[in-house]
């Protein structure tokens, strides 16, 4: 049920079970409800939703101390505090991820902390940091990861790295860009990034037909690691395919979207790589 394309379907059925966990008065229901319309609100890029859901779980999670709840929340909020370049708060948030690992046991927690300290670096333009880290994840995660890898070498000046990454494991690439997960629109992006580098025009044909009907919201992995507007990823995998006009477009829309989201690093980035890549 949780992959991209049931975004809206999911905030749907969310959206029933918390009006269902109020009448009933029961606040963990009510907790795990919030929480997952917060998250599909999110990957839709429904900001007004996305942060009076964020309140209320947070609220009730809190209160009750789930702290699962609490580790997605904080997940699901660095991200878009870091693309707004609200840096007090994301230490804020990162400590108390650290504080619910050092208490409890929780599946997922690694990935979650190390996509929010990803987060961190990338908006802070910490590039170094960022590819050490990114690095440090290969081989020690669940996640298909390899288009995330060469993405974050190209980004981070190590083009020729990434070169030899990509022919090195263009089956775990082929791997990502084929699954159909709550990962899925991350990998896809991060391929798109990795093809208009690259010059990798069969890459970026994939990535344009995989994110398609993803267009007007962020690329995120489920609840985290929000990188930007996936059309900024459809304008790089139309200009790895050659289509500048049909990039241009998306990268206007890009840029609509960080001023109605909110987020002026994601729009600084937007701009960047257009000046970059000429679209």
């Amino acid at each position: 049920m949780w992959r991209g394309g049931t975004a809206s379907w999911r905030l749907q059925l969310t959206t029933e079970a918390v009006a269902l966990a109020r009448e009933l008065g029961d606040g963990i229901n009510l907790t795990s409800s919030l929480t997952l319309q917060a998250v599909a609100a999110g990957e839709l890029g429904e900001i007004a939703l996305l942060d009076e859901a964020m309140t209320l779980a947070r609220a009730e999670a809190d209160r009750l101390r789930h702290v699962y709840a609490q580790l997605v929340l904080d997940s699901l909020e660095v991200s878009w505090a870091s693309m707004r370049g609200r840096f007090d708060e994301v230490e804020k948030i990162i400590d108390h991820m650290q504080t619910i690992g050092e208490v409890v046991s929780i599946t997922g927690f690694a990935e979650a902390l190390a996509g929010a300290l990803l987060m961190q670096l990338l908006w802070q333009g910490r590039d170094e940091e960022l590819l050490v880290g990114m690095l440090a994840m290969v081989g020690n995660t669940f996640l298909p990861i390899a288009t995330s890898v060469t993405a974050v070498q190209c980004r981070t000046g190590h083009v020729d790295e990434a070169r030899a990454y990509l022919d090195t494991h263009r089956d775990a690439v082929a791997e990502g860009m084929d699954s159909d997960t709550w990962y899925s629109p991350m990998a896809w992006s991060m391929g798109a990034e990795t093809a208009c580098y690259l010059g990798e025009r069969a890459l970026g044909a994939t990535a344009y037909e995989r994110l398609s009907d993803l267009t007007g919201r962020p690329a995120c992995a489920g609840s985290g690691s929000a990188i930007g507007p996936i059309d900024m990823f459809l304008a790089m995998a139309a200009h790895a395919t050659g289509e500048t006009a049909l990039a241009t477009r998306h990268a206007d829309r890009a840029l609509e979207l960080c001023a109605a989201w909110d987020v002026p690093l994601a729009a600084d980035w937007v701009r960047r790589e257009r000046e970059r890549f000429g679209f």
